[in-house]
């Protein structure tokens, strides 16, 4: 008998490659649910945040607003509004992880961090897709600057990242056992996007406004953006240790959960 069950075991594979077909898999068919087969469904990925921006934008320059950092509006806009996005993107979406694939979790070989895993590639990939398209464009069309330097940058996106998974998979459990937790975390979310930094530096703020803002991880992660991204700019707000434990502390209390 054990024979058998030993070819059978090596015909599966690890468990490693047995969770990467999986997630794999469920990678596809986020992919097709979230976008469709039209080709309009990748473009709204990008339109969607670029529109965003733009409007934005617009209102802005309405009542004679310039950027707090740099000579684009544009781009300061972007930074800004396109971080906020990776985070909150990754948060509602894998909140919502469990629930959407709630008859493929009755298969053993599907657990619950691949779906989570799944949603997090897609996420990430996106976002960064958009934010390469359109700071490009800002680059090419408006004469933009293109990072300063982009170690520090791309450690910023890959911060914000993190919390989003930490927020997002903390959610995920939270509203599986909790049906009203999702109302609760849309009210406590929403004040984010004004408090986040999407369209101000906190330096321009009084002392006393910026000591309370201080406590969002997510104004820390968008600065840490600006930082990578402005040549001369270095905020002495930045915390990296508080974004990245908040990030942290959040993930191990999902995956502990």
């Amino acid at each position: 008998m054990s024979a058998p069950s030993t070819d059978i075991a090596a015909r599966r594979g690890s468990p490693l490659a047995i969770m990467a077909r999986v997630v794999a898999a469920l990678l596809l068919r986020e992919t097709r649910v979230r976008f469709g087969r039209a080709q309009i469904g990748y473009l709204w990925a990008i339109i969607e945040p670029l529109g965003g921006v733009l409007v934005l934008a617009f209102a802005f320059q309405l009542i004679g607003r310039v950027p707090d950092v740099g000579q684009s509006l544009l781009l300061f806009l972007a930074i800004g509004m396109l971080g906020f996005s990776l985070q909150r993107r990754l948060t509602v979406q894998l909140g919502n992880a469990f629930d959407a694939n709630k008859a493929l979790l009755h298969f053993p070989v599907v657990k619950r961090i691949d779906t989570l895993i799944a949603r997090s590639i897609l996420e990430i990939a996106t976002s960064l897709l958009s934010m390469m398209i359109i700071i490009a464009g800002l680059v090419l069309i408006e004469g933009a600057p293109p990072p300063a330097r982009l170690d520090i940058f791309v450690a910023g996106i890959a911060a914000l990242a993190l919390l989003g998974f930490g927020l997002g998979t903390l959610n995920a459990i939270l509203n599986a056992h909790f049906r009203s937790w999702r109302h609760i975390e849309g009210l406590i979310s929403r004040p984010l996007f004004l408090m986040s930094g999407v369209f101000f530096t906190p330096v321009m703020l009084p002392s006393a406004v910026s000591d309370i803002l201080a406590w969002n991880p997510v104004l820390h992660g968008i600065e840490w953006l600006r930082y990578g991204y402005y040549e001369g700019y270095r905020p002495d707000f930045i915390s990296a240790e508080y974004l990245i434990g908040w990030g942290l502390t959040t993930t191990l209390a999902g995956l502990a959960a």
